[in-house]
């Protein structure tokens, strides 16, 4: 699936300055306009862009006024304003970043200036929505080990899921814009999440379908629920874990499974992706000891943001291996374990 265009707002009362402006950000942007305060209020009331490109000096309704609408009607939308003003004056530009403005463009603008400064600005957007997402997830996952599995519903997880996949197919560098929220230390309810967002934005490298990529995030933050009721003891051993140890800690596939139907999820695409995040295509993993695509596609997507994951974050009998590392690990030492182009997608993303 190719991403959406970001959308943005035009407000400018000379039509020469919006011709100007839509030219430039065509090719590149979904472009609404609007050639008053007015008609970008109503605008707002049926539309959220990415990002409001706004004039100062308007009739009825000035750029000043048009922002504090925007903050005291639209508060819950948080769209990103950049003026774009003839106004050289110190006070003007001390106005619009008071006015909560992303930044302040002077004409004549340099086209090249004016691209990358909105791109800057649209990608700390898109770091703030993954941040949002991230926090979010955790929060659900913390509750869930926590509370067990009266704590949540699969509602909350359905929402999650569908807000996660609209962020991530309207964002132009997903991996970029989300990696920095990510933590190195390794905790089970962010890993669960992480290896959820991984995967979707993994998945749309892949083409699939909205309704595989809710399949995925879904599968994906509940991939290892069951560790919540594996003894704690067992998960942070310094040590190997003996043979006894390990079978245990094998079970927490089919554990998760049972959450999740427990959770009222009972579609099969999920549900075998989860029961199946740990088999490998030389058929060494578990629980079926399946062999290459006898494993489900979504469950082979999952095991490589799962191992990707817990390679770069500290264990407690381990560091975590850089980026780099991980990578090379994954693509050389587990190249018959792993599906090579879901690692090679991912690289290609890094």
């Amino acid at each position: 699936m190719i991403a959406s265009k970001p959308t943005i707002l035009l407000v400018d009362d000379q039509p020469s300055n919006i011709r100007m402006l839509a030219e430039i950000l065509k090719p590149h942007y979904n472009i609404l306009i609007a050639i008053s305060g007015i008609d970008g209020l109503k605008i707002l009331k049926t539309t959220t862009p990415d990002l409001i490109l706004l004039d100062i000096f308007m009739p009825n309704m000035d750029g000043f006024s048009f922002a504090d609408k925007i903050h005291s009607i639209f508060s819950d939308k948080q769209i990103p304003i950049i003026f774009v003003s003839s106004a050289h004056d110190y006070e003007s530009i001390q106005k619009s970043l008071n006015k909560g403005a992303c930044d302040y463009i002077l004409k004549p603008y340099d086209p090249k200036t004016l691209q990358i400064k909105i791109k800057k600005v649209l990608f700390k957007v898109e770091k703030s929505r993954f941040e949002s997402s991230y926090i979010e997830g955790n929060k659900i996952m913390n509750t869930f080990f926590r509370g067990g599995v009266k704590s949540i519903n699969h509602e909350m997880l359905y929402d999650w899921a569908n807000n996660l996949i609209d962020i991530i197919m309207y964002a132009k560098d997903p991996l970029r814009a989300v990696l920095p929220c990510f933590k190195n230390t390794y905790d089970d309810p962010s890993h669960n999440v992480k290896v959820a967002i991984l995967s979707v934005i993994l998945g749309r490298t892949l083409n699939l379908k909205n309704i595989q990529l809710q399949d995925l995030a879904i599968s994906g933050i509940l991939h290892d629920s069951g560790k919540a009721y594996l003894p704690k003891d067992i998960l942070d051993k310094l040590t190997s874990l003996d043979p006894i140890e390990f079978e245990r800690v094998k079970q927490h596939s089919r554990k998760s499974y049972e959450v999740a139907k427990e959770l009222g999820i009972h579609k099969v695409q999920i549900l075998n992706a989860i029961l199946h995040h740990h088999e490998k295509l030389d058929g060494t993993g578990y629980p079926d000891e399946l062999v290459g695509y006898e494993i489900p596609l979504l469950s082979q997507i999952l095991s490589v943001c799962d191992i990707f994951d817990a390679l770069t974050t500290d264990r407690t009998y381990r560091p975590h291996f850089t980026t780099y590392d991980a990578l090379k690990m994954m693509k050389t030492d587990m190249h018959h374990q792993l599906n090579e182009q879901y690692v090679n997608n991912l690289i290609a993303l890094l």
